[in-house]
């Protein structure tokens, strides 16, 4: 009975020893905004409870931040509280600032306290809820005109539309083109587009204008989007940068280049008439060309001349890397000629999946020497001397020979033989009566 007495009376002591002790805890009293926002500031307000029957003496209370919560330099971390009495509380409040980046939902602030110099820290974790406010980029779709993006051209529109899929407002938004190697801006400043203010969940467009290298492969090209825009954080406007990834398709397509041509006769002058100009065509492309035609645009202020059909060739069908041959004929106009080198402007047609393509290239002729011709007054003096030899020749000189012969010579009468006759009959009378 005894013993019991005395175990009974060491567990009242204990308790009152027990109910005498102070009993600390902590926990979030309130918050500045609710919920906290991801790029801003937050103040934390922390009650302190002493729940024990007795007074707790010198308590300390320090917030530890991990990310997504950081202090800047010269914000209190600790708070020296003081005695907190039985059953009676203390407020400390905390500034921090939610790290841009922050994930949307449940995140922890880590507090410590004590309530002795000499005593262990204690520490419990907060649940603090986080609402993403920031900016998230993402392509939502690539267009462009045309619609098939090949080599060997030039000014192609592309348009991406960016969409904002975080909770943020993106101001002021520009986007660059950071294009690989075989591209290149069709002008100054047409890889870069304003956009301009982008709402959450919103979107707009970015518009470039692109030239693609002859050389550049079928597939998808790696390009880089670098987006740049303004974004309230912690009440005041920052600038910030974004960087996504950007593939550019281009298609398989047949492609031409004229890569030898030659004229006959070799050595061309003013005049010259009935020109061969033959052209070898190669497809340096990636796909076959079906019914490849050559043509030249003639044009007036050139002093060729083209017979109906001259001026086109048929080639046929040519396979990637294949190479046909095209010859057109014409004149070269005397008076309109000068000595130099022309460019003919080359149009190449084919068909390809259905759809005529057109391809421009050019070739040189050059007009090497001058045709000398005769100046009209000494044409005009050349043939009356030519005409007065003639008359000379063929006309006066054998009517004076044949003046001359007659001269020389003149003809005599025929004698007829009873005039003889008659005559030596009289002469014969006459001397008769003489006698």
């Amino acid at each position: 009975m005894k013993n019991w007495l005395k175990i009974a009376l060491v567990m009242f002591c204990i308790l009152m020893m027990v109910s005498s002790a102070s009993a600390l805890s902590v926990r979030i009293l309130k918050m500045d905004p609710v919920p906290a926002e991801s790029g801003k500031y937050l103040t934390v307000w922390i009650k302190v409870d002493n729940t024990g029957g007795g007074t707790a003496k010198d308590v300390l209370v320090r917030i530890v931040p991990e990310y997504p919560f950081s202090v800047e330099s010269g914000w209190m971390t600790e708070e020296d509280i003081g005695h907190i009495p039985a059953n009676d509380i203390a407020i400390v409040d905390f500034k921090l600032k939610v790290d841009e980046n922050a994930l949307e939902g449940t995140n922890t602030l880590k507090v410590e306290y004590r309530e002795a110099i000499d005593a262990d820290w204690s520490d419990r974790d907060l649940n603090i809820e986080v609402e993403s406010k920031r900016v998230d980029f993402a392509v939502a779709n690539i267009d462009s005109i045309p619609k098939r993006l090949i080599s060997d051209s030039d000014d192609a529109q592309l348009t991406v539309d960016i969409q904002n899929i975080g909770e943020g407002k993106a101001e002021a938004v520009k986007a660059k083109l950071i294009l690989p190697d075989g591209f290149e801006p069709s002008e100054s400043y047409s890889d870069v587009s304003n956009i301009g203010t982008i709402e959450s969940l919103g979107s707009g467009t970015a518009t470039f204008y692109i030239d693609i290298d002859e050389y550049a492969l079928p597939g998808e090209h790696l390009a880089k989007l670098e987006l740049s825009y303004l974004q309230e954080e912690a009440q005041k406007n920052v600038y910030r940068n974004e960087t996504l990834d950007l593939l550019i398709p281009v298609k398989s397509t047949p492609l031409f280049d004229v890569v030898s041509s030659k004229t006959t006769p070799a050595e061309l002058s003013t005049g010259t008439q009935n020109v061969e100009l033959k052209m070898a065509i190669e497809n340096t492309g990636s796909k076959k060309g079906e019914s490849v035609r050559v043509k030249v645009k003639e044009k007036t202020e050139q002093p060729f001349s083209f017979e109906d059909g001259a001026s086109y060739d048929y080639i046929g069908d040519l396979d990637a890397g294949d190479i046909g041959e095209a010859v057109l004929r014409f004149d070269i106009d005397e008076k309109d000629a000068v000595v130099k080198t022309y460019i003919l402007d080359i149009e190449i047609r084919c068909v390809e999946d259905e759809n005529v393509r057109l391809f421009e290239e050019s070739v040189h002729v050059t007009i090497s020497t001058k045709k000398e011709s005769t100046p009209l007054p000494i044409l005009y003096v050349g043939i009356v001397i030519v005409a007065l030899f003639v008359l000379v020749v063929y006309v006066i000189l054998p009517r004076i020979r044949k003046r001359k012969e007659k001269t020389a010579k003149p003809r005599e009468a025929p004698k007829k033989r009873d005039e003889d006759d008659g005559g030596d009959y009289l002469e014969s009378l006459k001397k008769k009566k003489e006698l």
